[in-house]
């Protein structure tokens, strides 16, 4: 299947969409016990047109033989070194740079679940 710059396109807004919810609407939700309500849409929209176009990809590769073993394999090697990025970006971050209201949000949550 050729790529489809008009649907790379498209997928890229959507995954800027999720970006900009998770930035400032479900961080403030977490640490800050607020939200912006007029910004929640952009989360729902752009995830649900994301597995709109993952499931015609994956459609698209349904019609085809492939192996299952070689599929899997092809998307981890892949999607692991971004996985591996992101999560060290993420605990550096948060180890180097306090974010407001985590630690009382972590302290919360241990009480609320029994653990403390």
């Amino acid at each position: 299947m050729e790529r489809n710059k008009q649907i790379d396109g498209l997928r890229g807004i959507t995954i800027l969409l999720i970006a900009i919810f998770h930035l400032f609407c479900r961080y403030r939700e977490i640490y800050c016990g607020y939200t912006i309500w007029y910004l929640k849409w952009m989360g729902d929209f752009g995830n649900s047109i994301f597995l709109l176009i993952s499931s015609y990809f994956l459609i698209g590769i349904i019609g085809k033989k492939i192996h299952l073993k070689k599929f899997i394999s092809k998307k981890i090697v892949r999607l692991w070194p971004s996985y591996i990025v992101a999560i060290t970006v993420i605990m550096v971050s948060t180890h180097f740079f306090f974010i407001t209201g985590s630690y009382l949000f972590m302290e919360r949550l241990f009480v609320e679940c029994g653990i403390s």
